[in-house]
């Protein structure tokens, strides 16, 4: 029989905790009668109920039907929900409840009137201290924000109205007792007034009234995180979160029409959609979005799906995808720019290499950008005005098949010439497969790799079987493309030095990008970094100079010296640096004739540097004769020569360039406040003081006289007062100038002179010179980092200078004080590795080391919905984390959760070789640590169990693994598992031949097949 919402409560709801529903009237003193539910209990039961009218309610919010809802609701000691507060239950029969107007009943005291309304409430005050800190300012705190309040009253919602009837039934004297308890606010007004909620009707109600607009639907997508935390009362899932967005994104796309805003929706929602969908169901939807007038970041997330997705991975389905974004992006296109379309090829170019690269395809990787090299800066010229591209590209086919000597081989003129050099034919060595084991053939593959990368030629005796030794020029013609903007050049130099494993030579925006990629991106954490030469004190770390960077990076990768720790990155610096150095000598060369800018001879003297110092000192020397009045190769000689310590040379190659400063026209003289400050400093990190305010002091000098310096360097006391207005008046015109002209990378070098002025003639005061930093940054607040990467240069010389201050030059300085000016700069520029490092170096001095990891996770969470999709935040968490002391708290645990949020799905992390190979080779090394410990251990005690070797080897197996599926092209990952001992003992062959035959499913390269073997 059915039953009415109205009914009385069963046996069951009697002893329920949830009350049944009553209605009431709302006159002042009624009874609700239910004689309409009697009436209906003896009506003719039915299955149907009609309703001729309905409740348009139900579509519209989802709710019950209006009828089955009832007016009043019992609330407890006496209260009705949905009645004001002065009507109150007094009592209850069997089918009533009588309903009273307390305030208007004479019987009934006033609350006024009570001997208990003036009692004062002896509650105690608690201290309330927050579990949870949920702001970062909180986090920036030196203290616990502390609160007091009164203890709340207890309430409790009555629905039973048994339990209202016995209340109510209570002494008078008990009724004020109730009565004395304040009244609660309502919860729909306190609903109503939050501003989560009235932020969140703002943006639904933009929504209706501009659908078409895509800033709305973007702000009411990114609020979703706050809105979610605001109603559950905790940070969401993951998934339930990107589930809602991508609802969102997909309401979004039916009514925004504009193709430029639905692309960047689209992009949104497939990066939502990675960590929901399948596979399958991504490329549908990636088939659908993907059209001809697709943008360019569009397109680069497409191939970064079709790159990482392991279980449809083909290098030459992937190599076709590459291909063709690089067709699509060659052709101008309208709205791109010269300059856009040549940075947008450039990155392709840089993406596709490293592709054939890391799959084993070493040798078409590197003819492509010799080919791309031969084509831009060596073509001949002048070129008659009838000929026609393809006259040109017939011509430089033939001069590719006829084998001469290319760029970076021995003895090449390039293809401007037609001097012919013959090679001497090399023989690669064979290897006979039979009765091969799987470790004797990594040996011969590492081998061959290392001696046969580069591109052979006919008359080489390579093996028959080996097909990909020769590069065609067929396999290269379709990657050719010719810069058509002025800066194009040199993007394209710095593609090349980037695919090489080194820094870029220009200081363009577009490159100081790529080297954050998470495909492009050599960096280890792991391996070693500018993390190593801050804890060790050294001077490098002082100034931002890129022929330290240089020489640094290429020592580091070519010497190998029992300091040298950490792990190759298999790039082609570190199989063929001669190679290297002779296409770097090359492309030297055509600074002469203004080709290139003039940086690329200093940066081919840094590269010998990292090799052997004499040889870049014949190098800078031979530069010099033809090229005299370039300043920045007279201030890497003076480097040369200071790293070979003789600082006297040093100083006198600086005073020979500065003598002659005067008489350069042009740009060229603005790199005299570069001198000038390499040498100032140089003095300072030798506690020489004192000579470097005299330096300083005659820079307003015509001339400069090395002997005169000497002598006034003499002279102890500080110079005058005018002489030091006059110095610093001339550096700020010469910002204010060089602001004008936008010379960006000379304005940085004056800041810092005028940082070192100021700092050496106020006795060494630290707080000086970050008020001359703060000040030169002053003008430029507002304007965007992506426009100028001036203020992100001024930001990390600071904190260089801070920490050549406290370490170098061993002076006094406040770890608090500094840590709080580093954190915003880190904050700032989250993708510069240097402030981050510096910031979290002087953060530990200031005592926060056991905060490092609450206020790291915090910055994580919060840079998850603003990434730039660069990988140096991810790889700076994990450089923490091994870095960090195990009296600070660091464990193996707290490493491999490092290590695995920086590789989870949807973090740049995730498709980084780098991050991946440093994660496996971790979790390897904790094996070979445990297991040595248990044979030099002559007791029991601090033996390791063998279940704990068995969980260790398993957590190896499963790094690997995941690593072949986050990147299935990189053949350095799979060779990962014939490398080490301890991980082939902890896969075992079964698992050995399985990695060798997914190397093959996916069409790697090897050079050496044993497939026959392990059959």
């Amino acid at each position: 029989m059915s039953r009415s919402p109205y009914d009385g409560p069963t046996s069951r709801q009697k002893h329920s905790h949830h009350g049944y529903r009553t209605s009431s009237s709302p006159i002042t003193a009624t009874k609700i009668s239910m004689a309409r539910s009697k009436s209906h209990a003896d009506s003719q039961p039915s299955f149907f109920i009609e309703d001729r009218k309905g409740d348009m309610q139900i579509l519209s919010y989802g709710t019950l039907n209006r009828n089955s809802i009832p007016r009043y609701r019992a609330a407890g000691r006496g209260r009705l929900l949905g009645l004001d507060a002065k009507y109150r239950i007094t009592s209850r029969t069997e089918t009533s409840l009588r309903v009273e107007d307390a305030e208007s009943d004479s019987t009934r005291k006033s609350r006024k009137e009570t001997l208990l309304a003036k009692l004062r409430d002896d509650d105690p005050a608690v201290t309330i201290i927050h579990h949870e800190l949920s702001t970062r300012s909180d986090l920036e705190q030196d203290f616990l924000a502390l609160e007091t309040d009164r203890r709340p009253k207890r309430r409790r919602l009555e629905t039973d109205p048994l339990r209202v009837a016995a209340g109510a039934t209570e002494s008078e004297e008990s009724e004020s007792d109730v009565d004395e308890a304040p009244v609660a606010e309502d919860p729909f007004e306190s609903f109503k007034q939050n501003p989560i909620h009235q932020r969140h009707l703002e943006l639904s109600k933009a929504t209706e009234e501009r659908p078409e607009a895509a800033s709305t639907w973007l702000a009411m997508i990114e609020f979703q995180k706050d809105l979610l935390d605001n109603t559950i009362g905790k940070s969401p899932s993951p998934r339930d979160l990107s589930e809602r967005k991508i609802a969102l994104y997909e309401q979004a796309l039916l009514h925004v029409k504009a193709q430029d805003d639905r692309h960047t929706l689209i992009i949104g929602l497939m990066r939502e959609g990675r960590t929901v969908w399948d596979i399958d169901k991504q490329a549908s939807r990636w088939k659908a979005f993907l059209g001809d007038g697709a943008s360019f970041d569009l397109w680069k997330l497409y191939v970064d799906f079709v790159q990482t997705n392991s279980i449809k991975f083909s290098v030459e389905d992937c190599l076709q995808t590459h291909i063709n974004w690089l067709k699509t992006f060659r052709v101008p296109r309208s709205g791109t720019t010269d300059r856009q379309r040549d940075s947008n090829c450039v990155f392709i170019l840089i993406r596709l290499t490293l592709l054939l690269w890391q799959a084993g395809f070493t040798e078409r990787a590197a003819g492509t950008w010799q080919a791309l090299l031969e084509w831009n800066c060596f073509q001949p010229r002048p070129q008659p005005q009838h000929l026609q591209s393809t006259d040109s590209m017939s011509r430089f086919r033939d001069f590719w098949d006829s084998e001469v000597a290319r760029i970076g081989e021995e003895g090449s003129k390039g293809w401007v010439t037609d001097t012919a050099f013959e090679l001497d034919p090399i023989t690669d060595r064979a290897f006979h497969i039979e009765n091969m084991d799987v470790q004797q053939w990594f040996a011969a593959e590492t081998e061959l790799e290392k001696t046969s990368s580069l591109p052979a030629r006919f008359l080489d005796e390579v093996g028959e079987d080996d097909s990909y030794r020769i590069v065609l020029f067929s396999e290269i013609q379709d990657l050719l493309f010719r810069p058509s903007s002025k800066s194009g050049l040199g993007l394209l130099v710095d593609g090349f030095l980037l695919f090489a494993g080194l820094p870029p030579v220009t200081s363009l925006d577009d490159s100081r990008t790529w080297k954050g990629d998470p495909f492009i991106c050599n960096q280890s954490p792991s391996g070693p970094t500018t993390a190593e030469l801050v804890e060790k004190g050294g001077h490098e770390i002082g100034i931002c100079v890129q022929y330290q960077e240089v020489s640094f990076t290429v020592k580091q990768h070519t010497c190998q010296t029992p300091q040298n720790l950490g792990y190759r990155s298999g790039r082609l610096l570190d199989s063929s640096p001669e190679f290297l150095r002779r296409v770097i000598g090359q492309l030297a060369d055509l600074a002469y004739e203004g080709q290139l800018p003039a940086g690329i001879m200093e940066y081919a003297v840094a590269f010998d540097a990292g090799i052997d110092l004499k040889v870049a000192k014949k190098q800078a020397k031979s530069f010099l004769k033809d090229k005299g009045d370039s300043l920045t190769l007279y201030d890497a000689y003076a480097f040369l020569e200071a790293q070979l310590g003789n600082f006297e040379s040093a100083q006198k190659v600086w005073s020979t360039a500065l003598s002659m400063r005067t008489s350069l026209t042009g740009d060229g003289h603005m790199h005299a406040f570069y001198m000038w400050r390499n040498w100032a400093y140089l003095h300072m990190c030798r506690g020489q003081f004192a000579q470097a305010r005299t330096l300083l002091s005659m820079m307003t000098t015509q001339g400069f006289e090395l002997a005169r310096f000497k002598a006034e360097s003499l002279n102890i006391q500080a110079s005058s007062p005018a002489v030091q207005l006059k110095v610093e008046q001339h550096i700020k015109r010469q910002i204010d100038i060089a602001g004008l002209k936008g010379e960006h990378v000379s304005l940085r070098a004056m800041v810092d002179l005028l940082a070192y002025h100021r700092y050496l003639g106020n006795g060494l005061r630290l707080e000086v010179a970050l008020d001359t930093y703060q000040a030169c940054l002053k003008p430029y607040t507002g304007v965007s980092k992506s426009q100028s990467a001036l203020i992100e240069g001024i930001h990390e010389q600071q904190a260089r200078f801070i920490h050549a201050h406290a370490v170098i030059f061993r002076r006094e300085f406040r770890p608090r004080v500094v840590s709080a000016i580093l954190a915003p700069s880190a904050r700032t520029f989250p993708d510069n590795l240097a402030l981050l490092i510096l910031n979290s170096h002087f953060s530990q001095k200031a005592g926060a080391m056991d905060r490092l990891r609450q206020v790291d996770s915090v910055a994580r969470s919060q840079q998850d919905a603003n990434t730039t999709g660069s990988v140096v935040p991810c790889m700076f968490d994990v450089l923490v984390e091994l870095n960090r002391p195990a009296y600070s708290g660091s464990t193996d645990h707290s490493i491999r959760s490092a290590f695995k949020r920086a590789t989870r799905v949807g973090s740049p992390g995730h498709g980084s070789v780098e991050m991946w190979k440093a994660f496996v080779l971790w979790e390897t090394s904790l094996i070979l640590r445990h297991d040595g410990s248990n044979r030099s251990s002559t007791g029991s005690h601090g033996l390791v169990s063998k279940e704990d070797l068995a969980t260790l080897a398993s957590q190896a197996r499963e790094a690997l693994y995941a690593s072949l599926r986050a990147c299935p092209w990189s053949k350095e990952l799979c060779m990962l598992a014939f490398a080490h001992p301890t991980l082939r003992n902890a896969l075992g062959d079964g698992a050995l031949k399985q990695v060798y035959q997914t190397m093959v499913d996916r069409g790697m390269r090897l050079r050496v097949d044993i497939s026959c073997v392990l059959q």
